[in-house]
């Protein structure tokens, strides 16, 4: 009677092993299982996080490189420190945001010129006046603007002459 309880509990214990274990997959071990593959891939990880390997002193040598995969190239673009406009059609440069106001330049195609501020609700970037000193505003529907313009400061509309 003995007997059987302890087989019967054995059973039990094996088929809960195996209902357990069902539909996981097996653990996939680097290089195919060979010790010294687990160990030098361990080694590798522990190197490139700057950790000791195995107990002893942190390596300063760079973590070893995949030969065949090319080390990324780094491509630097540069943006203007400045923020610039240029347009695709000319476009007048007012002394506000709209017909209403007088005409004081126009900024035309393949012309440059700085940005100072913006008015975001009305689309327009106030520039430096490309045709005398001062600034003005220029409608952004044909505009094309490079570089940081997120410190530039919000300008209030000016009273319509």
């Amino acid at each position: 009677m003995l007997k059987s309880k302890i087989l019967l509990s054995i059973s039990i214990l094996f088929i809960f092993v195996l209902a357990c274990s069902i539909g996981l997959p097996a653990p996939a071990s680097p290089g195919g299982g060979n010790p010294s593959n687990i160990a030098t891939s361990v080694a590798a990880t522990l190197q490139a996080k700057g950790q000791a390997p195995l107990g002893g002193a942190p390596s300063t040598a760079p973590p070893p490189q995949n030969p065949t995969r090319p080390p990324p190239t780094i491509a630097f673009t540069s943006t203007p420190s400045v923020p610039m406009i240029s347009v695709s059609v000319d476009t007048h440069c007012r002394s506000g945001p709209g017909q209403g106001y007088e005409s004081l330049g126009a900024l035309t195609v393949g012309k440059k010129a700085e940005v100072v501020g913006k008015r975001t609700s009305h689309e327009y970037w106030i520039i430096k006046n490309p045709d005398k000193n001062g600034e003005c505003w220029l409608w952004g529907y044909y505009a094309t603007v490079t570089g940081d313009t997120s410190g530039l400061p919000e300008y209030s509309i000016p009273p319509v002459p």
